[in-house]
């Protein structure tokens, strides 16, 4: 069993997928002083059920190609750490069902073009190309683009761990952090809930929808919520000009008044009917969407 040192550079505490990012390009700027700890196990956060999209347009040109780069980096990680990420590049479609809607999509084309995202201007022809399910007659058009895809939070997230530890950082799981050290101007450091303590230049806070509780303890606002997310199970057996929408599942934005601190994600335990049925359909796919502006629009990754 690793041992947690006395001290170190850079202290993360979280090990989703930001925390091991975070670790993974300090090790690259040449930072290799670097200890991540996790309460569990990597990505059994808040990282276990994203929905891993991987879109390159954002309201800025520099968050634009901060988005490029990301989605870069995952066609690369796996050459580089042997880890599969299961990043593919799909496409996205974003659909505007009222006129209101189209315009500002319009605008989004525009600027993606002049950022260097390629985009461009879509009807419901071509959405129904792409997916013949659906039902587009409330369609008025909509913005396609090509460069978009899907990631696996997972095993993205330990491809960074793995190129992480590559670089010299050390990640130790099942290492709670109980609270913060300090002396009276700033933060040195962290005791474990085992009692160990370690010493750190600077400290890092990457534990997603717990760090607002975290913060709190030491007086520290941290203005984290968790949001709503929307999952549909889909039978793609189903051929008919309306999607067949069998199951939902809604994840409260107070989840984390309620969420005790043990508490970590985990394979999915389904009922034995919920499960059978799934199991009985090969062609099942688990389609991801996110509702924007109410019911005005949708965006989802092309399968």
């Amino acid at each position: 069993m690793t041992r947690l040192p006395a001290s170190t550079e850079v202290l993360i505490i979280g090990g989703g997928i930001v925390g091991c990012s975070i670790a993974y390009h300090l090790t690259k700027l040449g930072i290799k002083d670097v200890v991540l700890l996790e309460r569990k196990q990597l990505t059994s956060g808040t990282t276990w059920h994203a929905a891993g999209l991987v879109g390159q347009l954002r309201a800025t040109l520099n968050m634009t190609r901060l988005a490029q780069y990301t989605a870069q980096l995952f066609k690369d990680l796996e050459a580089e750490t042997g880890q599969a990420t299961g990043y593919m590049q799909t496409g996205s479609l974003s659909l505007a069902l009222n006129g209101e809607r189209l315009e500002e999509l319009k605008r989004q084309a525009t600027m993606a073009n002049a950022f260097g995202v390629s985009c461009k201007m879509i009807d419901a022809g071509f959405v129904k190309e792409q997916w013949p399910d659906i039902n587009t007659e409330s369609v008025v058009g909509g913005v396609y683009l090509e460069g978009d895809g899907q990631t696996n939070p997972v095993d993205t997230t330990m491809a960074l761990a793995r190129g992480a530890r590559k670089g010299g950082a050390l990640i130790l799981e099942n290492e709670p952090v109980e609270r913060l050290l300090s002396d009276s101007t700033k933060v040195t450091g962290a005791i474990t809930q085992s009692g160990e303590s370690i010493k750190a230049r600077t400290v890092v806070i990457a534990s997603g929808m717990w760090a607002r509780d975290f913060g709190a303890k030491h007086n520290i606002s941290i203005p984290l919520q968790a949001p709503n997310i929307f999952i549909w199970l889909r039978n793609r057996s189903t051929r008919s000009d309306k999607c067949d929408l069998r199951y939902g599942f809604r994840m409260n934005t107070h989840i984390t008044r309620l969420m005790p601190e043990s508490f970590s994600w985990g394979p999915l335990n389904l009922s034995p009917n919920l499960g059978a049925w799934m199991a009985s359909r090969n062609t099942l796919n688990l389609i991801l969407f996110r509702m924007i502006s109410n019911t005005s629009s949708l965006s989802l990754a092309l399968h």
